[in-house]
């Protein structure tokens, strides 16, 4: 998967590295530092929680669970761009058409989302949307004249919604109450995802925003956390301490930092490459997913 973008800066590795003689290291390291080590370091970051954290777009097809609630498999939510029920394999049976976003937040408070709802402008009108420009949400075209949707953060928004999206569960949940399914005559006094095999296909937005640019979705600067920005810093600043390590021979145990010689052990900084991963991991825990 690329990546849209680096958790860190390399002035953000450059802080742990003070104090720290990297003279001896190739005059090229700046441009090394974003082209490998902070790639290098985002990797792991991410194959450390289970999952990336910049913004993705992606398509879940899931199993039907037979009540009104569904999980989506990453988190948190972004923006949902699709979500239709089959009743059976590729036969579309309903798209919802007015979804409301609820707990807009992370588990630490960070705004992820917009909270508030849609509605289509014109009934026929089918997701995904085409909002007005400056919102923040993926447009297929900018031009008024083919835009599709209004949103709102009202009651009467929430009322008139036909799914509500919890950003930080992850969770999808069909309103219980009495509707008529748009295109079909049926109501539905127990209005679920009916009970199938990978028959709920929902496309969305996970991962957080670019931290040094502008996120108009959220009114700010982008919403990535600092710590995950911290963990990756420090896994990037152990591969280039790493690198140093092995240009100092073999034989070298001990370095010097403010004047003062430490010896940390068979391998040069090797007390400091365990802090820096430790402490990165350590920073970053609060976020893994669990597997099961």
């Amino acid at each position: 998967m690329a990546l849209s973008f680096l958790y860190a800066t390399k002035d953000d590795v450059k802080k742990h590295l003070l104090g720290l003689d990297v003279s001896d290291l190739p005059d090229v390291l700046d441009s090394v530092i974003e082209s490998k080590y902070l790639t290098w370091a985002q990797r792991d970051i991410d194959s450390f929680c289970g999952q990336n954290f910049d913004l993705t777009v992606t398509e879940d097809l899931l199993d039907g669970t037979g009540s009104n609630i569904l999980i989506l498999r990453r988190r948190p939510i972004r923006e949902i761009l699709n979500a239709t029920l089959y009743v059976i394999p590729s036969v579309q049976w309903v798209q919802f058409k007015r979804w409301f976003y609820v707990s807009v937040t992370n588990q630490t408070g960070i705004q992820v989302a917009r909270p508030g709802g849609v509605s289509p402008k014109t009934s026929g009108n089918n997701p995904p949307y085409v909002y007005p420009t400056g919102l923040g949400f993926l447009n297929e075209s900018a031009n008024p004249d083919l835009q599709t949707a209004t949103f709102e953060d009202t009651e009467q928004r929430y009322g008139e919604s036909d799914l509500f999206i919890n950003v930080q569960l992850g969770m999808l949940t069909i309103p219980p109450r009495v509707l008529f399914m748009d295109g079909q005559a049926v109501p539905f006094w127990n209005y679920t995802w009916l009970r199938g095999v990978q028959n709920c296909k929902i496309k969305y937005v996970y991962g957080y925003s670019n931290p040094t640019t502008t996120d108009p979705l959220i009114g700010g600067p982008g919403n990535l956390p600092r710590e995950i920005t911290d963990a990756t810093a420090m896994l990037a600043c152990r591969y280039i301490l790493l690198a140093k390590a092995v240009t100092m021979g073999a034989g070298a145990k001990t370095l010097t930092i403010d004047g003062v010689s430490r010896t940390f052990g068979e391998l040069p900084y090797e007390g400091i490459l365990k802090i820096l991963q430790d402490t990165g991991y350590q920073i970053v825990s609060r976020y893994r997913k669990i597997g099961v």
